[in-house]
């Protein structure tokens, strides 16, 4: 079974809320604290100072190969933007 089948395939529309409620207050969370700087301007995408937003994120879950980069939760695609965002240069 493909990784993306275990945390997407057949999920109930309950537990797909869920996922989405649970990455919204993660959201809501992150602050200057963790020197992320949330942009409204930028239409949820990812800068060098902001993971995208949560819908963004579950969006592009449909891409084939996207989960496989970015992790397959919104608290996994965060630290992995955390690990990234100090070695890559954003434009």
């Amino acid at each position: 079974m493909a990784e993306w089948d275990k945390h997407f395939k057949d999920i109930s529309q309950k537990d797909w809320d869920k996922l989405l409620s649970d990455a919204l207050k993660y959201w809501d969370e992150l602050d200057d604290d963790n020197d992320i700087i949330k942009n409204d301007s930028d239409a949820g995408l990812e800068t060098a100072n902001c993971p995208m937003h949560p819908n963004v994120f579950f969006g592009l879950c449909r891409v084939k190969g996207f989960n496989e980069c970015n992790g397959y939760t919104y608290v996994d695609y965060v630290k992995k933007w955390t690990e990234r965002r100090e070695g890559i240069v954003f434009v």
